[in-house]
């Protein structure tokens, strides 16, 4: 099975802002690719769960990504991004 992912548009500016002031943002953007990729294809397989079953948080170099899965749909909601560092 193959899930869409979508950025809530709080997620997105975050990232937006974490990538304007980045001096990495082609490995940053490549690793991004990397980890949407992989969320299509199981988004169960990457990261961990948090609170519920379908919550979870995943590393992607230096960014904590927080989204859920809606089995359903099925899709992938990306709803927090972070810098670890």
């Amino acid at each position: 099975m193959s899930y869409e992912c979508t950025w809530l548009s709080s997620a997105g500016a975050a990232l937006d802002e974490i990538l304007a002031s980045a001096s990495d943002r082609a490995e940053l953007a490549r690793g991004l690719k990397e980890f949407e990729t992989q969320l299509s294809s199981d988004p169960f397989a990457v990261g961990e769960s948090r609170g519920h079953t379908h919550e979870r948080i995943a590393f992607v170099d230096r960014l904590a990504i927080l989204y859920f899965v809606k089995s359903q749909e099925p899709t992938v909601v990306i709803y927090g991004v972070w810098t670890t560092r």
